[in-house]
C-alpha cells in the first residue's frame, strides 16, 4: 500500500519532533551535572531544554505540530509548565510578571547592593521546578520518544516497499510523490559513519 501525503507528512512532523526531544533529553542529563542552580549554567541548560521540548508542540509555517492528547494524562501538568516557561520566560518575554508564590513561571529584577555601596542588578525568571524535577521531564520525555517511536514505525513500514526499490546513498523524504529524492551534494555516501559530521 502507498503512504498518502498526510502519512508521509505525518512522519515528517514525527522525525522532526523526535529529533527535538532527544536534544531535550541530553538537556535533562546536562542539568543534573550542574552543581549551582543559580548558576549561568543552570539557567542556560533550562532555556535549551524548554525550547527543545516545546518545539514539536509549536506550529511553524507550513510544519504542523504534536497536539496536547500526544501527552501522557499522568505528565500534562508538567508539560503545561515545560510550555508556560518556554513562552513566558525563555523564549519571550511575557508581560505579565508572575507570581512566584502561586506556583507560576514569574519575573523579577533583584537589585544587590553590596557592602562596599556597589550594586548590581539582577533579572531573574523564576520556574515553578527545579532539578529535583528533571528526572520527572526524563521520564516525560523518554514516554513521549516511545510513542514516537511506535508511531513512527507503523508509518514507516509504509514507506519501506520504496525505500528497498532505491539505490544506495542520501536520500530526501518530501511529501510530494515519489517522496525520495536524491540528495547529489552526498553523492557516493552510503555508510553512518560517512555522515557523522553531515547537517
Amino acid at each position: 500500500m502507498t503512504p498518502t501525503k498526510e502519512q508521509v507528512r505525518r512522519f515528517i512532523v514525527l522525525g522532526y519532533a523526535t529529533d527535538a526531544l532527544k536534544f531535550a533529553d541530553h538537556d535533562c542529563a546536562q542539568l543534573l551535572r550542574v552543581n549551582r542552580e543559580a548558576s549561568m549554567a543552570f539557567l542556560s541548560g533550562v532555556t535549551s531544554l524548554v525550547t527543545h521540548y516545546a518545539r514539536p508542540f509549536k506550529r511553524s509555517r507550513g510544519m504542523s505540530m504534536l497536539e496536547e492528547g500526544f501527552v501522557p494524562t499522568q505528565y500534562l501538568s508538567l508539560h503545561r509548565l515545560l510550555i508556560e516557561a518556554r513562552d513566558k520566560a525563555h523564549a519571550h518575554l511575557d508581560g505579565d510578571l508572575g507570581d512566584a508564590s502561586s506556583g507560576q513561571v514569574c519575573h523579577l529584577i533583584r537589585l544587590l547592593k553590596q557592602r562596599d555601596a556597589q550594586h548590581f542588578w539582577i533579572p531573574a525568571r523564576l520556574l515553578a521546578f527545579d532539578r529535583r524535577r528533571i528526572p520527572e521531564v526524563q521520564a516525560l520525555v523518554k514516554a513521549l520518544l516511545a510513542k514516537l517511536d511506535s508511531e513512527m514505525d507503523v508509518l514507516q513500514d509504509l514507506l519501506l516497499p520504496q525505500i528497498k526499490r532505491l539505490s544506495a546513498g542520501i536520500y530526501i523524504l518530501s511529501d510530494e510523490a515519489p517522496y525520495f529524492t536524491s540528495d547529489d551534494r552526498y553523492d557516493g555516501i552510503d555508510e553512518i559513519d560517512d555522515i557523522a559530521t553531515i547537517n
